[in-house]
Parts: C-alpha cells; sequence; structure tokens
C-alpha cells in the first residue's frame, strides 16, 4: 500500500465507486449504544437468544440485513430505536418502532413490518463509523456524521455497510442509496440534492435493490439523461450479452432504455480494505451504449 488508509488509496487512483452498492432487501436497524466490535452483532451484549431470533429471520429470509445504529455512547437511556427498512424498488419505506428492552423484539411480528407502512416520507441517513472493522470508517465516517447532525436529526452512526475503502459512506434510506468518499466542503450540496428526492451523482455508489450491473447501468442512464429523481426508472432485465458485456433495460413511462456495458478485470491488483493482506483486481466497467425505444 502506497498509503495506510485504503480510502485515500481508493482515491488516488481516481477508482469509480458506482456499482458497489451493498446488495440487500429488508433492513433491520437497532439502536446499541455500547461500543462497536469488529463483529457488532456477534460481539454486542445483546442477548443470545435475541440474536438467534434475528438470524432465524434472516435464514427464513424475512430480511436481509441487521445493521446497529447510535447517536452517542450513551448507555443509559431507557429505550431502544428500531427501524424496519422495504428498501424494494417502488414505494419503499420505514416503519419505526422503539421498545423498552431488546427482549421486546420477540414480540414483533417482524414480517408485517416489512408488509406496510405506518410513516409517511420518512428517510433515514446512516453514516458508517465503524472502525474496528475498518480505521478509514471511523476516520473518514466520524467527521461526515458529527456535520450531518448539526444540520439533520435523521442521521445516525452505523456498523458495516460495504465498501471500507469507499470511506466515509453513507446509506439514504428508505431507497438504499449509497454515497461514498463523501466530503465536507460538499455535504451541503449532497444534503439539499437528497433532501429534494435527487441522486447526488457525484458520490453515487448505487442502489441497494439493484445487484451491481443495474447499478452500472443505472448510473450511465442517469449520466445519459441527466435526470436523477429518485423514481425515474424502473429496472425491466439484466442480460448478458457475450463475454465482456451485459445489458440492462429500465423503463420510464413512455420509454425504454437498453443500457450496454462493457467490463473486465483490472490488470493491477489492489488492496481492498486497510486490513487486506492480499491484493485483488477489480471490476472496470465503461458504457458500450444506450439504445432508447419507444414502450
Amino acid at each position: 500500500m502506497s498509503n495506510p488508509f485504503c480510502s485515500i488509496n481508493s482515491i488516488n487512483r481516481a477508482e469509480k465507486i458506482y456499482g458497489t452498492a451493498t446488495t440487500a432487501i429488508n433492513y433491520i436497524l437497532i439502536e446499541y449504544n455500547r461500543a462497536w466490535g469488529k463483529n457488532p452483532i456477534l460481539e454486542s451484549e445483546i442477548p443470545e437468544t435475541i440474536k438467534s431470533f434475528l438470524f432465524k429471520e434472516i435464514e427464513n429470509k424475512v430480511f436481509s440485513k441487521i445493521v446497529l445504529i447510535k447517536k452517542s455512547n450513551n448507555t443509559s437511556l431507557n429505550t431502544i430505536n428500531l427501524f424496519a427498512i422495504n428498501n424494494r424498488e417502488v414505494n419503499p419505506f420505514i416503519n419505526h418502532i422503539i421498545i423498552d428492552n431488546y427482549w421486546d423484539i420477540l414480540n414483533i411480528n417482524i414480517s408485517e413490518l416489512f408488509s406496510n407502512s405506518t410513516v409517511i416520507n420518512k428517510s433515514l441517513y446512516l453514516v458508517c463509523t465503524n472502525g474496528k472493522k475498518d480505521k478509514c470508517c471511523s476516520k473518514f465516517g466520524l467527521p461526515i456524521y458529527n456535520q450531518m447532525s448539526l444540520i439533520l436529526d435523521n442521521v445516525w452512526q452505523c456498523t458495516h455497510i460495504g465498501g471500507d475503502r469507499f470511506a466515509p459512506n453513507v446509506i439514504h434510506f428508505p431507497y438504499s442509496h449509497f454515497y461514498g468518499h463523501l466530503k465536507l466542503d460538499t455535504l451541503h450540496e449532497f444534503i439539499q440534492k437528497t433532501s429534494e428526492n435527487q441522486i447526488y451523482i457525484r458520490s453515487y455508489r448505487g442502489r441497494g435493490c439493484y445487484n451491481a450491473n443495474a447499478q452500472i447501468a443505472e448510473y450511465y442512464l442517469r449520466k445519459f439523461t441527466n435526470n436523477f429523481n429518485f423514481d425515474s426508472f424502473i429496472l425491466k432485465a439484466i442480460d448478458n450479452v457475450v463475454s465482456g458485456m451485459f445489458s440492462v433495460k429500465f423503463t420510464t413511462e413512455i420509454n425504454i432504455f437498453n443500457v450496454l456495458i462493457d467490463y473486465k478485470k483490472s490488470t493491477e491488483n489492489y488492496y481492498l480494505t486497510c486490513n487486506a493482506s492480499i491484493p485483488s483486481p477489480i471490476n472496470e466497467y465503461t458504457l458500450n451504449k444506450i439504445v432508447e425505444e419507444i414502450s
């Protein structure tokens, strides 16, 4: 490594960050105000019975991912915030409940939390600050969180969300828009755009309900159309055309866009986290063409 911080190395080599969002559907966010470890769920003091219950729900595909959140290290709080996020492509939503203790989770019908919403136009920002997982997340994430928390109430620190080398990492829910390499001097612009339901394209990693191919295509389509509204496009199909190329189709009310992407492995290998001992290649993508049709 030329620099001890993987995020700085990623920035220095001008790595493209789009197409790198963690793919997952349905999140449970649980407030946990104690210190986080490298494996924050397993190392937490949440009762083992509760952990087993939640992991069983993941196994049953009720939801995909648990993320711990906090606003401080205050362990004397009398209540616990819990959010269930259905980050589906169309009409995603957040349900928010407050519990007295972690044992109350056993009395919650988790499936129902993801089936309908009682919260209208609710959004959340999560900033990864889990330095035990990767030092970049705390070094670069905490300043972003601290500044955002002065501006917004709906921002939380969170445990690892994927993409250490893209720190500082932020997710905007319920659409699960991932952002990386955010900067303090452009933070007001980021907040303004996303608060207006506009993707902040310059730091955009992708949308978490899409796989990597769809994320890549969405990025190029939004740049091509200069359309960054959250609800502008609907994913229609993902196809492998030939080796080294894939196509993704998105629709609007009147158009179909077929986005063709060329891809290859990088010729160089990179250390993808601060803790990586072996360098790895990364995928490199370029736009082949976009074909627009009338639907």
